[in-house]
C-alpha cells in the first residue's frame, strides 16, 4: 500500500478517506493503533491512597476484619476486599499452633537426649520419655474458627 497514493489507498480498503486519514496519522503520533491511555472511568474505591492505608492498617493489626478496616477508611466492604486479595494477594488465614521452642531450648534438648543415649546404650533408648517445664503464657485463648489472619501463607501466620 505504500505505493499508492491516498484516493487509491482507500478504494482498495473500502473505507472513507477520513478513516484512512486518521489512522495514519494517529499511527504516525503514537507508533501503534491502540487506544490512547487514560480512557474510560478511573477507579477511586482501589486508589494508590486507599491501598497505601488499607496496607498500612493490616500491618499494624493482621486480625483486624475487612469490615472494620472499611467503617475507618470510609469505603464499601467489598472495595476493601478487592484491595486485600486482588492487588495485595492476603487471604484470612487461621492462626497456627504450636510449642514455643527457642533455639537455645532446641540445642539443650540435642545435648542432653545425646548425653542419655551414651548413657544407657543403643538398646534402651526407646524406653526415655522427655518432658519439659510447663510454659505459662498470658495469651488470651485461640480459637481457631473465628481468630483469622491476613496473611499471604501459612509461614506469616505465626509471627503474629
Amino acid at each position: 500500500m505504500n505505493g499508492l497514493d491516498f484516493p487509491r489507498k482507500c478504494a482498495a480498503l473500502s473505507v472513507s478517506r477520513k478513516i484512512v486519514y486518521n489512522t495514519t496519522n494517529r499511527y504516525k503520533e503514537l507508533g501503534t493503533l491502540n487506544d490512547r491511555p487514560g480512557r474510560g472511568r478511573h477507579a477511586t474505591a482501589t486508589s494508590g491512597q486507599k491501598v497505601k492505608c488499607v496496607c498500612e492498617m493490616v500491618r499494624r493489626n493482621p486480625k483486624r476484619s475487612l469490615r472494620k478496616i472499611a467503617k475507618v477508611i470510609g469505603n464499601s466492604r467489598s472495595s476493601i476486599t478487592r484491595i486485600v486479595k486482588r492487588k495485595k494477594g492476603l487471604k484470612f488465614l487461621r492462626c497456627q499452633k504450636g510449642h514455643i521452642l527457642l533455639l537455645h531450648m532446641m540445642e539443650n534438648r540435642q545435648v542432653k537426649y545425646t548425653a542419655i543415649i551414651q548413657r544407657l546404650g543403643e538398646a534402651r533408648y526407646r524406653d526415655i520419655t522427655f518432658s519439659d517445664e510447663k510454659i505459662f503464657t498470658i495469651e488470651a485463648p485461640l480459637n481457631r474458627q473465628n481468630n483469622r489472619v491476613l496473611a499471604k501463607s501459612l509461614a506469616e501466620t505465626d509471627e503474629v
